[in-house]
């Protein structure tokens, strides 16, 4: 918060996600789903609505935000110059299967699913549109491109469960990396040791790395 007072950075959050059984949502407001979505960008036509801000937007978001980041970063349902991404979700489909049944109602609940798990086969169904692993991936040859993202920064913690197996780990994350580079975009990738992933150490990095300087050039 510091830094971002010292260097004339406007700092604006909600909460999009109605935590009913923290971490955990049961509400249906959370996973990257529309009401989620909806949240932010009620949030941003708010503020150009009633305050005189810069249109250079910095999209951060972290773990679940992680989801409406990416899925703000394809529609574009506003600019965004570039944005930072804390440990997040890399893909709702493999956290759905391998992140265990403390999962399974809360994204259910939230993409309107059957609670006895009766859809689960149709999950894919439920979430096209949501789950940004897919948005502007097309395979060719063999070979996976996204198309369509602005400057993506992220950093992620490794040392914990969530990204070593919920997440899929780095295996996971650098499908996102080597679709995007192979699209001619900008990714910038980088794991810190020992930490949660979305642990505040990596916003701490977008900031020792310099990277608000190079991107709001201040």
């Amino acid at each position: 918060k510091q830094y971002c007072k010292d260097n004339n950075i406007a700092i604006i959050t909600t909460q999009a996600q109605d935590e009913v059984v923290p971490p955990f949502t049961t509400d249906a407001s959370g996973w990257g789903n529309y009401v989620q979505l909806q949240r932010y960008i009620a949030l941003y036509k708010y503020c150009q609505d009633n305050y005189n801000l810069s249109t250079n937007i910095i999209l951060a978001g972290a773990s679940m935000g992680g989801l409406v980041a990416g899925q703000i970063l394809y529609n574009k349902p506003f600019p965004v110059t570039a944005c930072f991404l804390a440990g997040p979700v890399p893909d709702l489909s493999y956290i759905f299967a391998n992140g265990g049944s403390s999962r399974f109602n809360a994204i259910r609940n939230s993409y309107g699913m059957a609670s006895d798990g009766t859809d689960d086969a149709n999950l894919e169904t439920f979430i096209q549109g949501y789950n940004w692993y897919d948005l502007g991936l097309v395979e060719v040859a063999g070979t996976k491109y996204k198309f369509g993202f602005p400057k993506l920064y992220i950093e992620v913690g490794n040392g914990d469960g969530t990204f070593s197996v919920d997440f899929g780990g780095t295996t996971k994350y650098m499908e996102i990396v080597n679709a995007i580079e192979s699209a001619g975009g900008f990714v910038h990738y980088n794991e810190i040791s020992g930490v949660s992933h979305a642990a505040g150490e990596c916003f701490d990095k977008f900031i020792s790395d310099g990277v608000f300087e190079k991107e709001l050039g201040i």
